[in-house]
């Protein structure tokens, strides 16, 4: 056998046995539970942290000009501010004379999308959604 053609083989085997180039992944993570949130998000219209300080881009809900005057329902305690560490973001408040509401979050910040975008998240809904008369949250 040539030196030549043993190494070309030694080659393919090492590359056989090496584990593909894993992607570059870049992770944003933030579980809205706090007083404020850990990224720079835009917040909109309903969207606010039911533990929220009102120290971050995301308002907090208690208090929001939004709502007006309404009475805020859910939350840990079922009372508004939540504690810090048990709340979520709202987008709607939804009861009452919540119908027609909406919120969002949209992010002031870049990331690379060329491999796709996988998005995990937990919703809760406050007083279920009988009749259309909950609000609903995001958790971690």
């Amino acid at each position: 056998m040539n030196t030549r053609h043993s190494v070309r083989i030694w080659a393919m085997a090492l590359a056989a046995l090496t584990p593909l180039a894993a992607w570059a992944q870049l992770t944003v993570s933030d579980n809205f539970t706090s007083g404020s949130s850990t990224n720079n998000w835009q917040a909109f219209n309903g969207a606010c942290l039911t533990a929220g300080n009102n120290t971050g881009n995301i308002p907090a809900c208690y208090g929001l000009a939004y709502y007006g005057g309404e009475q805020l329902v859910g939350g840990y305690t079922g009372l508004l501010p939540d504690p810090s560490g048990n709340g979520a973001l709202r987008f709607t408040n939804g009861w009452p004379g919540g119908y027609g509401q909406n919120g969002a979050i949209v992010s002031n910040f870049t990331f690379p999308t060329g491999e796709g975008l996988h998005v995990t998240f937990t919703t809760v809904t406050y007083r279920g959604d009988s009749g259309g008369a909950g609000g609903d949250g995001v958790l971690p």
